[in-house]
């Protein structure tokens, strides 16, 4: 009996605190924050079990039914989430321990390539070392056999040089130079030694027949031999003080000092003159101006001119101070050979078998030196003191014949220029050129200005003033000719040929035009009829 008391009590105290916290949760909006937990949950169960089995009072409310239902359901809630959170996990665990076998694997792969590489690099290097051994046994080989080659050439020159045949000992030596960056210098001093050695003993090949000339005031000979090399010698020692190097000379070539004796003169190269300083052994100067070699030379008025006689067959008088061509002395039919000066007079052998006697005297010869060979056309001015020169550019100049001195320039022309004509009265000049154009200029104090331009229908050959300077007579490549009146500025244009054209020139009166083509034709120029 009291064991049954001290039950119901006990079903009452659970009642009791189960009917609270049911209370709680349903005050507090069934938040699940008031529910049981699962010890809990399992207890009110089994309380729940035993009052309603045993029918014992109080019986479970409504109210605790439902917050020990909602309890079990929310612990089942609990439980899926916790098995699904530790599913995932598991997931993960799986795939941490997948990913973790492959990184393995792939380490491992890693540092068998890594091995693989030092292994590669070490083989690299191991190649690089037996390559570079190689190559210093190959150069340590070539630079043996270089310096074996070095010697044999050092011992034949000096074979050849105690036999005295110095030109090929020089020969020898010469070749040797290209093997020094491979030669102790210790031995490069010695081959320096032996050359200079087989240098100071002379020329390599004969001396030419004309090569040997004095000094005029000192004991000095010049010398000069088919090598193409001149020796300046002191007697009294027999060293040797300078060399000249020169070319395209031959068996003919003089040499000559000046009388002061400060220079050596020879033609050299192809075309010029050179002369060299005896003191310093430098190149003072070249003369510029002969066609083809230059084989003697002779100076007159105490230095101040030189005689060249050349192959181009002509001598010339130079002006040794300026450089300049003084006079063109023309009249051999082949090259000149030799000069010689007595008193004021020149002569002057040539190949044509015939020898010249010239007065060094002889009227002024104007020379003009020119930067182009391209010339066209050239007119003299009716003073006599200007000349105009047209070239192949176009380009037009005007030089002073009695200074030699340029006055004007300018490309006037896009082609050609094929003639050029004064006016009679020397105040106009017109210039005639295959870009279809006839120009005119007024002409005054060494200058050109256009006055007019005159077009053709085709490329302007030839071109003549009238006496009296008003009309204009220009002859075109496709046979016509144009007269153009300065009074007027009319143009008319007739068929005169039925080809080119070359020249075209007025008669004395003015009335009559000359043209030469294949054959020559007279015109009449009131109505140009033709007159022969």
């Amino acid at each position: 009996m009291i064991q049954a008391i001290e039950l119901d009590r006990e079903q009452a105290y659970l009642h009791t605190v189960l009917q609270q916290r049911a209370g709680d949760w349903a005050e507090n909006n069934k938040s699940g924050d008031f529910l049981l937990n699962i010890t809990a949950c399992e207890n009110a169960e089994k309380w729940q079990n035993v009052a309603v089995e045993e029918k014992k009072q109080p019986i479970p409310s409504e109210l605790q039914e439902n917050f020990i239902q909602e309890s079990r359901n929310n612990i089942q809630k609990t439980n899926r989430r916790r098995n699904i959170l530790f599913s995932f996990v598991g997931v993960l665990a799986v795939v941490a321990i997948i990913l973790a076998i492959f990184a393995f694997v792939k380490m491992d792969e890693a540092e068998e390539s890594r091995q693989e590489a030092e292994r590669q690099k070490q083989f690299a290097i191991d190649g690089e070392k037996l390559a570079k051994k190689t190559r210093k046994q190959a150069e340590k080989l070539e630079t043996k056999r270089t310096l074996e080659l070095f010697e044999s050439k050092i011992t034949h020159a000096s074979l050849l040089a105690q036999s005295e045949n110095y030109a090929n000992s020089k020969l020898v030596l010469e070749s040797t130079h290209k093997l020094d960056k491979k030669i102790p210098i210790s031995r490069r001093n010695v081959r320096n030694s032996l050359d200079h050695f087989v240098h100071m003993m002379g020329h390599k090949q004969s001396i030419s027949k004309y090569g040997l000339v004095f000094h005029p005031t000192k004991p000095l000979l010049a010398s000069i031999s088919d090598e193409k090399t001149i020796f300046l010698w002191d007697v009294t020692t027999g060293k040797k003080l300078h060399t000249f190097r020169v070319s395209n000379i031959n068996e003919e070539t003089k040499i000559t000092f000046s009388p002061d004796g400060q220079y050596l003169v020879v033609g050299c190269h192809n075309e010029e003159i050179c002369f060299w300083e005896i003191n310093s052994g430098k190149l003072w100067k070249m003369l510029q101006g002969h066609q083809n070699k230059v084989l003697d030379s002779k100076f007159i008025a105490d230095g101040r001119y030189l005689v060249s006689g050349s192959l181009d067959r002509t001598l010339r008088i130079w002006d040794v101070d300026s450089g300049t061509t003084l006079r063109v002395l023309q009249g051999h039919t082949s090259g000149i050979s030799a000069i010689a000066i007595h008193n004021d007079q020149l002569f002057s052998a040539s190949y044509d078998n015939t020898v010249m006697r010239w007065k060094t005297v002889l009227p002024y010869q104007h020379y003009i030196n020119l930067p182009t060979k391209d010339v066209f056309s050239l007119a003299l001015a009716p003073n006599d003191n200007t000349v105009a020169i047209g070239f192949k550019d176009g380009t037009l100049r005007l030089y002073s014949l009695m200074q030699s001195r340029l006055l004007w320039e300018k490309q006037v022309h896009d082609d050609k220029i094929m003639a050029l004509v004064f006016s009679p009265n020397y105040n106009l000049l017109v210039s005639a050129s295959l870009d279809n154009t006839a120009k005119l200029w007024q002409f005054k104090t060494g200058k050109l200005q256009l006055q007019k331009i005159i077009s053709h229908p085709a490329k302007v050959i030839a071109a003549a003033f009238s006496p009296d300077g008003k009309t204009l007579a220009t002859a075109m490549k496709n046979g016509q000719i144009s007269l153009f009146s300065r009074e007027t500025d009319r143009q008319r244009f007739y068929s005169a040929h039925k080809k080119y054209i070359f020249s075209i020139n007025f008669d004395a009166s003015g009335t009559q035009l000359v043209v030469e083509a294949m054959v020559i034709r007279i015109y009449g120029t009131s109505r140009m009829t033709l007159l022969n």
